[in-house]
């Protein structure tokens, strides 16, 4: 029921649900993020809160800002003189 109401108000059949998912998918990374980057904290593992981190922002702009990698594939592409 809920997924119907979020579809019908975003226009499209499933763009509703769509942006629904990658909301909670987001919010379950950057809790799982959270989380493990505590626990690392405690354990007083700091050279892999760093990685940690790191691989968490990579990851984190695939979750949050996809366009940013489809933008630098078609610039790539382009400079390789692939044509799409």
């Amino acid at each position: 029921m809920l997924v119907a109401a979020i579809g019908a108000a975003a226009g499209g059949p499933g763009a509703g649900l769509l942006h629904w998912v990658q909301v909670l998918v987001g919010n379950v990374f950057l809790a799982a993020l959270g989380v493990g980057g505590i626990a690392l904290l405690v354990r007083r593992k700091f050279v892999r809160v760093v990685e940690f981190a790191v691989v968490g922002v990579a990851v984190g702009t695939f979750v949050y800002a996809p366009q940013v990698y489809v933008s630098l594939a078609r610039q790539a592409a382009a400079a390789f003189g692939i044509v799409t």
